[in-house]
């Protein structure tokens, strides 16, 4: 997980995502261990999938949270 989070540094993730969304700082264990709220967890990884798909010029509208998870994973 450390390299997965140097590569999103690398790719501003700091700077513009997490501004952006409001979120916490990942650490290198937040999806490893299951959270006390799935929903948020569940939540930050789409918003985060949904911003890399961007980066790589893809059209992909951010999920809400309260959006169906079988939808938001069949969407991505």
């Amino acid at each position: 997980m450390e390299e997965v989070l140097d590569r999103l540094k690398v790719l501003g993730y700091q700077r513009d995502f997490r501004p952006e969304n409001g979120f916490a700082p990942l650490n290198k264990f937040y999806f490893i261990v299951p959270a006390p709220n799935s929903n948020e967890q569940f939540f930050y990884f789409t918003s985060l999938v949904a911003w890399l798909l961007k980066k790589l010029g893809v059209s992909f509208d951010t999920p809400g949270q309260f959006d169906d998870p079988n939808a938001t994973a069949a969407d991505i």
